[in-house]
């Protein structure tokens, strides 16, 4: 018997379009990160249907998701304000965590960045998130601040990590 060596679908990083939304809402609610302390009065404003479309049209945002084949499986969303960028959202579908889809949609958006001139990337995240801090740092963000209690369900503090391009 001869076993048939089945294609692996390649991936691709693009811009998130309108028709993207309802799947970036599905796997920002499949991740569940957590919400920031900021939108903890009215959670239900954290990153929903109409958050997603505001930036899909802001001109000022930097706006990923991360397709296999014709899944779409990972999305970054960022904002420039001057020279700097806030890495505000990225997700990877947990089936499709450890494949280096979270790296390649920040390379691309680094890429993007520096065709900008921009100077600096920054980000917020949780302190016991060890896999995306290893992440971020073999990518030259550093550690550059602590944000005691900033995410609830649970409490957790953040990190603020930085990269200089």
């Amino acid at each position: 018997m001869v076993a048939h060596k089945t294609e692996q679908p390649s991936l691709r990083i693009r811009r998130i379009t309108v028709r993207d939304v309802p799947t970036v809402v599905f796997i920002a609610k499949e991740c569940a990160f957590g919400d920031p302390k900021a939108p903890k009065t009215n959670p239900e404003l954290a990153w929903s249907e109409e958050s997603f479309f505001k930036e899909v049209y802001n001109t000022r945002s930097v706006t990923l998701v991360a397709e296999l084949g014709d899944e779409v499986v990972g999305y970054l969303c960022a904002s420039v304000v001057i020279d700097e960028c806030h890495i505000q959202n990225i997700a990877v579908r947990p089936k499709h965590r450890g494949n280096g889809i979270g790296h390649a949609l920040i390379e691309q958006l680094l890429l993007k960045l520096r065709q900008r001139d921009l100077k600096r990337a920054f980000l917020e995240l949780r302190r016991g998130n060890h896999v995306a801090i290893r992440l971020y740092e073999s990518m030259g963000f550093k550690v550059v601040a602590l944000r005691k209690d900033y995410y609830v369900n649970p409490t957790e503090d953040g990190l603020i990590m930085v990269k200089t391009l």
